[in-house]
Parts: structure tokens; sequence; C-alpha cells
């Protein structure tokens, strides 16, 4: 499995910087993890608690042998949950003996495997996944204009309310914690993007699709292109991206018929 990734995170117009990101590759497996901190004081802390989490409890099980845990659909999806409903535990025991009330954070886990993409989430920090030149959300986010739409209210309506998608229903630090998960086979040569609702939130999808197909073989500039758009368009948040090119393997074995010729001299 090759990998290419590239990350870039921007304060943008904020006062202080809440995002925070990882990624790291572990033999044939790459992991993403982005976390939006929010709710004022404390919420930088919260995010870096869940980025750091999220690693910590990955490495764990691989160096305590678990690798099949990464292997099929339903081990993966296990695997995943337990990852950020573990983390929300630890950032709940963290805000309590450290009297935090408010802050929050959201937590957008990704897992790559050879055959596999893994998106875990709390909240609405997006994963995207590009792949033959078609782009599609992998999360459903955890926002106000997603519940308002799901038990029914116009589309068009809730679309002409924008401060709908910023109110989160789930979050690290909060009553709701509960992580949702998607996963999909990776088959194909493709990209990945993961980020926070401050870059993403002020970029439309037409305009992400254009940037990863003007980028396909050189993902490096996808972050900075993203990141640029969105602050020209009006984002005043903190703006992350991560973006990993995921190839998958040839087995050359099955490819290829191989010729042996056998000459003989007299």
């Amino acid at each position: 499995m090759k990998f290419i990734t590239s990350a870039k995170t921007e304060q943008g117009l904020r006062d202080y910087q809440q995002d925070r990101y990882a990624h790291i590759r572990i033999n044939d497996k790459s992991i993403l993890v982005i976390a939006d901190g929010n709710g004022g004081n404390g919420g930088e802390k919260l995010a870096e608690m869940a980025a750091r989490l999220c690693l910590s409890y990955l490495f764990i099980s691989l160096s305590m042998d678990y690798k099949n845990s990464f292997e099929s659909l339903d081990k993966l999806r296990i695997l995943g949950l337990k990852t950020i409903k573990r983390a929300t535990r630890e950032i709940d025991l963290y805000k309590k003996t450290h009297n935090i009330e408010k802050a929050g954070t959201t937590i957008t886990l990704v897992i790559i495997t050879p055959e596999l993409i893994g998106a875990f989430w709390i909240g609405d920090s997006p994963i995207y996944l590009f792949e033959q030149g078609n782009l599609a959300m992998l999360i459903k986010p955890h926002t106000l204009a997603e519940l308002l739409i799901e038990k029914g209210e116009p589309e068009e309506i809730i679309h002409q309310q924008p401060s709908l998608n910023s109110i989160l229903t789930r979050c690290a630090g909060h009553k709701e914690c509960t992580p949702d998960s998607l996963i999909v086979k990776l088959t194909k040569k493709s990209i990945i993007l993961a980020g926070s609702d401050g870059a993403f939130n002020y970029i439309p999808d037409t305009t992400i699709a254009a940037i990863l197909k003007a980028n396909i073989n050189s993902v490096e500039n996808i972050p900075d292109e993203i990141i640029k758009n969105a602050l020209d368009n009006g984002s005043d948040d903190n703006c992350t991206v991560i973006s990993c090119l995921a190839v998958p393997e040839i087995n050359l074995e099955k490819s290829f018929t191989r010729l042996t010729r056998t000459y003989e001299f007299k």
C-alpha cells in the first residue's frame, strides 16, 4: 500500500488555535485524526487530548498483536468506535478534574487499510473520498441542521439558516457523545480528505473536486489550496486539512503471465 500524506492548519481570524491534527503510517495502514476544540477556554487542550488518545489506543492495539482488528469490516468498526469512546471517557474525566464546563471537541478518525477505509466521528469535522473523479462525503455531521432535516424539516428552509450548521448536537466533552461510523472498500487509487469545518464549510464541493482532480498525483498542495479558498471565501475560523493519496498495490502474480522460453544450442 502506498500513501502520500500532506497536512496544514491555519489559525485564521480567531484569537487562538483550537484545531489539532495527527497523521501517521503504521506498516500498511494510515491513520488520520482531526479534533476541533470549541466552547472557549480549554477547547484546545481537549482537542490535543483527543488526537493523542486516538493514536495511543491504536498503537496499543498493534503492539498487543491485535493486527486482525484492522482486517475485517466488522472488527475495524469495533476498533474505531472503541477508540473514540475511550477518548471521550478520558476527556470527560479531565473536564471534571480541571473544572472545565463549556469546552468540548469534535473527533474525526480515519483508518485506511489495504482494503478498507474506516470513517469514525463525533461532531462535524468532515471526511471526503475522491475516487475516479467522484467526490463523496463519508460522514453525516452531528449538527442541528442535519438533525432537523432527519426529522423532516424542508432542506431548502434549513439551508437558508447557515447558523444551524454550526450548532453541534454531539461533541466529546458533553452529554451526548456516541460516535458514528462508515466503512467503505478501497479498490482504486483514491484521495481521502479530513479537516475542520472552518475550512470545508466555506468551500463548495465542486471547488473541492476541482482541486483534487488537478492534484490527483501530487496531493502535497491540496491542504494549501483548500484553506486558501476557504479564507478567501470568508472563513473566520481555524482551518485544518489533511489529504492522503492511497494507492492499493498491484498483485503482479495475478496481473501478468510469466513466459519462459527455452533455447537449445547445437
